[in-house]
């Protein structure tokens, strides 16, 4: 299904030629029928002798409706641009070419009207002038047909012309992502809030979930009609009725977006590239005030220049659009920019980045990196890159099929991406993307984790600030294991999900070692030499000349050489057994306690604090946290004041010590 539409000057037979190919008036207001000038957009159909179905949309010539024009060419795929013969070329017929230009409908037909009224000498006169008049654009080389809805002369030429053109069209792009520009809203009653437009990037099917941008307001497709035709699933590039459930007209307008839900995103600042029409005669200012068109929309907008230097007629400037209301749009999109005192089009271009950020001027700078957009290594603050934005216009201008490259100059850009942003910046199916995002990595130029995208370069810095981080810390603090994860994480900024998702593969390059929750790096071992060995044997030494009554953690710390360091390590390296916060014993004392306890339990059945301490020749200071640790361990479980063994004496998984 294709959407093709008219263009041309007021009063050249744009309406009257779509009623004899059609048989439908589409003037449908009755103040149109009765001026016979078109004001607004209008609508038919047409079956070709292929059989191929199209739409076709009328748009108004008169230069006050303007607006309405450029809701209609947004959904053309092919362009019948009516001259009279009579007339020749006019204003609005260079006007409505410029625009057919900056959207790119570049598949047309010039369609030569009232030719009845005009000699053959004549009619040649004004077939070579629209010829040169379209030299150097889109339509360059279109094939001119004489009309005369008078005489039929040309018709059936024209609809053989139009069936071979539409033959030649690529069918429309089918991304699963739904979107359908809102030209009409009306309610019918008994069925509700009805919306016309041509569908594209997805389909839609009965019952669909869906979401009216920049509303936000959600509704379910009731019914679908093509043509007047009832159908259960509307494809791209054809003009569909939605009849809407859950929702109600009120606020409904055209330049509203009917879309998939959950698939879109509208945003009020859009990076850009604009081609100034090359016969402007002036220069909008930095902040100008402009009308931006895409689809249906029609929004408001200041524009602010990022080459200043390079703005001149004909020429392409990167820009960023301040729109007055979000938009979803995507990369690739056309708009046409307008300006409204004037009444003039200014030219027009491609959305580059949907969702960017307000850049300052001249120094371009942009917000600074925060949460899943920072790695450490990379600097916070950051710049728009032209460069980079040149590179996504390079791209936008190129085939659809090339869309794949956006993937890492996005990559290049932002140095962290998260997957799922990928699917509101790169217009193109996930298996695409996923192939884009693999042949980075194999290329080397990015790191895949199972969320994000990383540069290869910002993955080197980041893991070399990890590594620089845990270096320091086992500097300063020799004797200990290493850091904990969740403190390496907040110490060096970096976000939750991202941290957890890039540790196994430091792990897996030898960046780090992780022993449960502590990080070390590979070449760590806590060891003990000369002095503090020697206080170390003097911590075991003082505990073993009491065992079941030694000195307490504090007491330990007055010894000779040793401090909190030293213990900490004695812990870590499994010589000592911290019962509690104040005691510790020798491990082979534990096992020793350990083996006491089983022994006893498997004789009497239990032990409790009394038994243990009489056991043990100690007091209660000692026998209840030692019973407790035992309990924490799972060697004992408390049943009522008494223990008894955690696991059957008869089972091999009875705890020990470690």
């Amino acid at each position: 299904m294709y959407v093709i539409g008219t263009a041309g000057h007021i009063d050249h037979g744009k309406s009257t030629l779509i009623r004899m190919l059609t048989g439908i008036d589409p003037d449908r207001l009755k103040e149109e029928q009765a001026r016979g000038m078109t004001i607004d957009l209008g609508f038919a159909w047409l079956t070709l002798p292929s059989g191929r179905e199209t739409g076709i949309i009328d748009v108004p010539g008169h230069h006050r409706f303007i607006r309405n024009m450029l809701a209609g060419a947004g959904g053309m795929r092919l362009v019948l641009l009516v001259v009279a013969a009579n007339e020749s070329w006019m204003p609005q017929s260079q006007e409505h070419m410029g625009i057919l230009d900056l959207l790119g409908v570049d598949r047309g037909i010039v369609v030569l009207t009232k030719c009845d009224l005009v000699d053959q000498e004549w009619l040649t006169l004004v077939t070579e002038d629209v010829r040169e008049r379209l030299r150097g654009t889109v339509l360059e080389g279109a094939p001119i047909i004489p009309v005369s809805s008078v005489t039929g002369q040309g018709l059936e030429r024209l609809v053989q012309e139009i069936d071979a053109a539409l033959a030649e069209l690529p069918p429309p792009v089918d991304l699963g992502r739904p979107r359908l520009w809102v030209d009409r809203v009306f309610s019918i009653r008994g069925a509700g809030t009805v919306v016309t437009g041509t569908l594209e990037g997805g389909r839609l099917r009965l019952d669909q979930d869906v979401e009216i941008l920049p509303l936000g307001r959600r509704a379910r497709v009731r019914g679908l009609q093509t043509h007047k035709r009832s159908v259960s699933e509307a494809s791209p590039g054809s003009r569909v009725a939605v009849n809407l459930a859950g929702v109600d007209a009120e606020g409904l307008e055209r330049g509203v977006a009917v879309c998939g839900s959950g698939q879109w995103r509208a945003s009020a600042v859009i990076n850009a590239g604009v081609r100034l029409l090359p016969r402007l005669d002036w220069l909008p200012d930095d902040l100008a005030e402009l009308m931006f068109y895409v689809g249906s929309a029609e929004i408001p907008c200041r524009v602010r220049w990022l080459e200043p230097e390079a703005l001149r007629p004909g020429e392409t400037v990167m820009a960023q659009l301040w729109l007055s209301q979000p938009a979803p749009v995507q990369f690739g999109d056309r708009f046409v920019l307008r300006d409204p005192a004037r009444q003039e089009t200014v030219g027009g271009g491609r959305v580059l980045d949907a969702a960017a950020e307000r850049v300052r001027v001249p120094s371009l700078r942009l917000p600074p990196r925060k949460g899943e957009t920072y790695l450490p290594g990379l600097p916070r603050e950051r710049r728009l890159r032209r460069d980079l934005l040149k590179a996504r216009w390079e791209v936008a201008c190129g085939p659809p099929d090339e869309y794949g490259r956006l993937v890492g100059i996005l990559v290049a850009d932002k140095q962290v991406v998260a997957k799922a942003d990928l699917r509101w910046e790169v217009p193109l199916p996930a298996d695409d993307v996923q192939a884009a995002i693999d042949r980075l990595v194999e290329g080397g130029q990015a790191v895949a984790l199972p969320s994000y995208v990383i540069d290869a370069g910002a993955w080197a810095a980041f893991a070399a600030a990890v590594r620089d981080h845990l270096r320091a810390y086992h500097h300063r603090y020799p004797l200990r294991p290493g850091l904990g994860r969740e403190t390496v994480r907040s110490s060096l900024s970096v976000a939750a999900r991202l941290f957890d998702e890039a540790l196994p593969r430091l792990i897996e390059e030898g960046i780090v070692a992780a022993e449960e929750a502590t990080l070390r790096l590979p070449g760590h071992r806590v060891s003990l030499g000369g002095p503090q060995r020697e206080a170390a044997d003097r911590v075991l030494q003082a505990l073993r000349a009491n065992p079941y009554a030694p000195p307490t953690w504090d007491e330990l710390l007055a010894l000779k050489g040793v401090d909190l360091e030293l213990l900490n390590a004695l812990v870590s390296l499994g010589e000592l057994v911290k019962v509690s916060r104040d005691l510790v014993f020798p491990v082979d004392v534990i096992q020793d306690i350990q083996t006491k306890v089983r022994d006893h339990i498997l004789a009497h059945g239990a032990v409790d604090v009394a038994t243990l301490r009489d056991l043990l020749g100690t007091s209660r200071k000692y026998a209840v946290p030692l019973l407790e640790y035992l309990d924490q361990i799972e060697f004992t479980r408390r049943v009522g004041d008494a223990r008894v063994l955690a696991v059957p004496a008869s089972s091999p998984e009875t705890p020990e010590a470690s």
